[in-house]
């Protein structure tokens, strides 16, 4: 481990209006300001700035400790001395990166944003220290990954975080050689995390190898590519706009959407709001394949078709011209149990909870505003279920002239095929009596108010 402390005797030029840098993203109902502090320059620079301007709300410093590095304990230590040092509350949280499957540095940034929003207030701001050269650095990496305007924008100065927080990068304009000049300035010290080093990965050749021979001969390079970086996002900010204005008309639901509509806009608008939808649910990017393949297989399939396309924990589904987001939970059939009258029973994966209550009582509709199913009451000898995925049922529902099989009953009664596996199916001993949600078989339906009525509260179903 380095802990650095330069001098120079020709102290330079700093960063001025540290306030405004700071506290330009406070918003009226803030909490507290919570500064992201691995001890490195940019956030040990950022960590001083927001105790020089004499902090408006609550402080507190939230290091992250990864466990990667072997000097990762002296770090925390480092960091907790200088808080002690400066008066500021502080809170070390320690996080373990168990898979690689998303990339060390994807995973350790989403553990170490899960670490902070753990510690958080309500309605906090959250400082990180991102400067002008990682933004450089996420550019070009987003360049070499054939990014599109959206990844080209690179990081935002402010976006919204866990618990109505918002988090923001005050140090983006700045260099690091206007970083590390405060540094001097003020007399600070700070980490030099090794890995920084290693050339394996792609942010540290970048950083090392590629921006200081671009920057050698186009000394300009910074700041021109972060004025093309804005461009970019403001551009980015106009599409989003353009597909807000698509997606309203067409919006069912958060996760729903009339795909007819789409039909009638280019390609491009296609792409475009559909990316931009879910995007709305917080849900990771599918590549431009996949996207194109949502296109011609989802939304330009033939009328009766029920496609999907999958990618990564997350599935694009339509049925009768909407078009639905799910994640994979949604394929997981549900687990049958006993059912005792008056004592719900909670349903696995987020299908709801079930409860056949007493019919006594004027609740007459379900929660939903249909007619509440009611059967008649369960003699002593019969053992009331619920069952799922039962194939080859048929049923006559009550007021029905005939009896029709179950997949018919489900078409008609406009059940998605991926909701029928999760459809509770109520059995008295072996007799299948109602289906959650839909209907009640003969001859099991009660008169008036004398039996129980089956309540579904749905999760996804």
């Amino acid at each position: 481990m380095a802990i650095v402390r330069k001098s120079d005797d020709n102290r330079g030029q700093t960063p001025k209006n540290h306030e405004q840098l700071v506290y330009r993203d406070l918003t009226p109902d803030a909490s507290q300001i919570v500064v992201a502090y691995s001890g490195g320059l940019d956030s040990t620079v950022l960590l001083h700035m927001v105790k020089q301007s004499a902090p408006v709300l609550p402080l507190l410093a939230v290091h992250v400790n990864h466990n990667l590095s072997p000097n990762a304990v002296k770090w925390q230590t480092h960091c907790e001395n200088v808080c002690k040092q400066w008066k500021i509350p502080f809170i070390a949280k320690s996080v373990h990166i168990t898979s690689n499957d998303q990339g060390l540095e994807a995973q350790a940034r989403k553990l170490r944003y899960e670490a902070i929003s753990e510690s958080i207030a309500q309605n906090a701001v959250v400082l990180t220290g991102q400067h002008q050269q990682d933004q450089l650095e996420t550019f070009l990496l987003q360049l070499k990954r054939g990014a599109g305007p959206k990844g080209l924008s690179c990081m935002p100065r402010s976006i919204e975080f866990e618990k109505d927080a918002v988090l923001v990068r005050p140090l983006l304009d700045l260099t690091r050689q206007e970083l590390e000049q405060y540094a001097i300035d003020n007399d600070l010290s700070w980490i030099e995390d090794e890995s920084n080093q290693d050339t394996r990965f792609d942010r540290n050749f970048i950083r090392r190898d590629v921006l200081p021979t671009i920057q050698a001969r186009w000394p300009g390079f910074g700041k021109a590519a972060t004025r093309s970086i804005g461009l970019i996002a403001e551009q980015q900010q106009l599409v989003d706009e353009m597909a807000e204005q698509d997606l309203q008309p067409l919006q069912l639901s958060a996760n729903s959407f009339d795909s007819s509509g789409l039909k009638k806009r280019s390609k491009a608008r296609q792409r475009n709001l559909v990316r931009y939808w879910i995007a709305s649910q917080k849900v990771t990017l599918p590549s431009m394949s996949v996207l194109d393949n949502m296109l011609s297989q989802v939304i330009d399939a033939k009328p009766d078709a029920t496609p999907k396309v999958k990618w990564g924990d997350y599935q694009l589904r339509r049925y009768r011209d909407v078009v639905y987001l799910f994640d994979n939970s949604i394929e997981q059939p549900g687990v049958g149990c006993c059912l005792i009258v008056n004592q719900p029973v909670i349903l696995n994966d987020n299908i709801g909870t079930l409860c056949l209550t007493d019919g006594l009582g004027d609740e007459h509709r379900n929660e939903r505003g249909e007619e509440a199913l009611l059967l008649r009451s369960p003699m002593e000898n019969e053992i009331i279920s619920v069952r799922f995925n039962v194939t080859g049922l048929s049923c006559k529902p009550q007021g029905s002239a005939h009896t029709r099989k179950l997949k018919d009953l489900f078409k008609q009664h406009n059940i998605p095929p991926w909701q029928r596996s999760r459809t509770p199916l109520i059995y008295y001993n072996e007799q299948l009596v109602a289906v959650a949600g839909m209907f009640v078989c003969e001859p099991f339906a009660a008169s008036g108010i004398i039996g129980v009525r089956v309540k579904l509260n749905l999760g996804t179903l």
